[in-house]
């Protein structure tokens, strides 16, 4: 309830404020100088000048119109140049396809290194495995797996 009461004093206090100001505002030619300079010369009964303002003329007449030889260069030169782009857009093109390839070749080579990595220290950890349970089984002597044969 408070806020409510205080919220609409605020309101009211804003728009007496600035219903004042706009008030003062419009009484006193201070705050706007071109405006009472206007007034004053409008009372004092200023004269027009003799010449009305003009813009200022842009350019001659033989200047606007174009010339027929480079407009003609224009009409060869815009095929070329709209094939010189095509060219140059194919070779960027074709440069990113094959940086592109590249790209998943080395990918694709780093994938095949970990995968070959992987699977030979799954074979070294299965001979591993093997030698150990041959090691612990019965009858199992220590030494080489055959007998040296002595020469005689």
């Amino acid at each position: 309830m408070h806020t409510i009461l205080r919220a609409a004093i605020l309101v009211s206090a804003a728009v007496a404020l600035t219903g004042a100001a706009r008030a003062a505002e419009d009484e006193s030619g201070a705050h706007r100088p071109g405006r009472a300079a206007a007034h004053a010369a409008l009372a004092d009964g200023a004269d027009l000048p003799v010449n009305p303002p003009s813009l200022p003329e842009l350019a001659l007449e033989g200047g606007r119109r174009a010339d027929p030889a480079a407009a003609a260069a224009r009409r060869l030169d815009a095929p070329r140049e709209a094939a010189s782009q095509a060219d140059q857009h194919a070779a960027e093109s074709s440069r990113a396809e094959r940086d592109e390839q590249a790209n998943r070749i080395a990918q694709a080579s780093v994938v095949a290194a970990v995968r070959s990595a992987a699977n030979d220290a799954h074979v070294a950890a299965a001979q591993a495995r093997s030698s150990v349970a041959k090691a612990k089984g019965p009858g199992h002597v220590t030494g080489p797996p055959h007998p040296v044969p002595k020469n005689p």
